[in-house]
């Protein structure tokens, strides 16, 4: 099983081979956005709207990175940081069966939320 990572805003030492990070915009993540993760260029976006976009991005940047066998089937563990755990935890395993619809050719088989916290200012501010 090949395991995938997405962190926002990435301390030192949280890095590895198997992790994207996802900075505030400006500043250098493991791809090309004009988004940060908190989505401000869209104004006030809901969490879970958040966290959608947050779970989307991570199921891409695996689905670009894992190599496909002539089968087009792999077993992915991906991890994404998320501001509503209890929310995602019912919602996981319904995501990881969905992925593997014909037209992904990807199977998930497990999905981990990682908590978001508050920052200083009383903003949600992920962490990864």
């Amino acid at each position: 099983m090949t395991f995938r990572r997405l962190v926002i805003r990435p301390g030192s030492g949280q890095l590895g081979t198997d992790t994207f990070a996802w900075r505030g915009r400006g500043d250098e993540s493991s791809f090309h956005t004009d988004l940060d993760p908190e989505l401000r260029g869209f104004g006030d976006v809901p969490l879970a709207h958040r966290d959608l976009v947050t779970f989307a991005t991570g199921v891409f940047l695996a689905d670009r990175t894992v190599t496909r066998p002539k089968s087009w089937r792999r077993a992915l563990e991906l991890e994404v940081p998320v501001y509503d755990v209890a929310g995602w935890e019912g919602l996981a395993d319904h995501f990881a069966e969905t992925l593997e619809i014909p037209l992904l050719r990807l199977m998930a088989t497990h999905l981990h939320a990682a908590a978001r916290s508050a920052g200083a200012d009383g903003r949600q501010a992920p962490r990864g």
